[in-house]
């Protein structure tokens, strides 16, 4: 007999209460329709995908975004484009709102204290666990 324990999530709202949600929570929001029409779209056009087929082509999209990223801008959007094609394709699949999570993350992001790289970049500081 196996057990299934559903992983829990702490969000952190923007007047910094936290907040505790089950995995299947976040998968209860409806799909963007410009996402619900590429998973439609890849369903019949390809049939259906395996999540690791979907993953390795994202990263092939992904490889052919990094090879035209100095080249000129309209290479670099049609190929960004393609990237996130295929990861609504994958959220699609898996059955999340690819946008939804986006701006939850970014919502936690804009709450977080963060490194500076100092080439435009940087790290989330991961806050210590109060018991």
């Amino acid at each position: 007999m196996s057990i299934e324990v559903e992983e829990l999530i702490e969000e952190i709202n923007k007047d910094g209460r936290r907040t505790i949600r089950t995995v299947t929570d976040m998968f209860a929001v409806p799909s963007h329709p410009l996402q619900k029409r590429i998973g439609e779209w890849r369903q019949i056009t390809f049939g259906t995908p395996h999540v690791d087929a979907l993953h390795r082509r994202a990263r092939e999209e992904m490889a052919e975004f990094q090879d035209v990223i100095h080249h000129n801008k309209f290479a670099t959007m049609k190929e960004a484009a393609d990237v996130v094609v295929t990861l609504f394709a994958l959220a699609d699949h898996q059955g999340f709102d690819l946008l939804t999570a986006v701006e939850r993350v970014q919502d936690q992001n804009e709450l977080r204290r963060w490194k500076r790289h100092g080439d435009g970049t940087g790290q989330h500081i991961k806050e210590a666990v109060h018991e």
